[in-house]
């Protein structure tokens, strides 16, 4: 099965305020060219059609999306915190629909599920 054996693989651009994991800089400032970023998480050994498998790789996806998007701002600092939980959201947002698993991406909030059980 193509889901067991393959890489999920994480991407942001600097564009949103990062531009690598431990260096937060001003969109302004960002190359977003020079300064797109990946981490692979592995999928290998889970089953997204079930709901423990599921939530394992929604996890890897928040930690590795909180790699991608560096370290948290102060947030009194509005506009960075903002462009900061933004890069998070995108970037969990667009690994999740790479995936193409109905039960992931109902459990990060996007729809519904539809279960084999519930199907008539």
């Amino acid at each position: 099965m193509f889901a067991k054996t393959a890489l999920a693989s994480l991407a942001a651009l600097a564009t949103l305020g990062f531009a690598a994991a431990t260096h937060a800089a001003p969109a302004a400032d960002a190359n977003p060219d020079s300064a797109a970023m990946s981490v692979n998480v592995s999928i290998a050994d889970l089953n997204l059609s079930s709901p423990a498998g599921a939530k394992v790789v929604l996890r890897r996806i928040d930690t590795a999306a909180h790699i991608i998007c560096g370290d948290e701002p102060d947030i009194r600092v509005t506009e960075r915190f903002a462009i900061y939980q933004s890069c998070l959201k995108t970037t969990v947002d667009r690994t999740v629909a790479s995936l193409g698993s109905p039960l992931v991406t109902a459990m990060n909030g996007a729809q519904p599920a539809v279960m084999a059980s519930n199907a008539r």
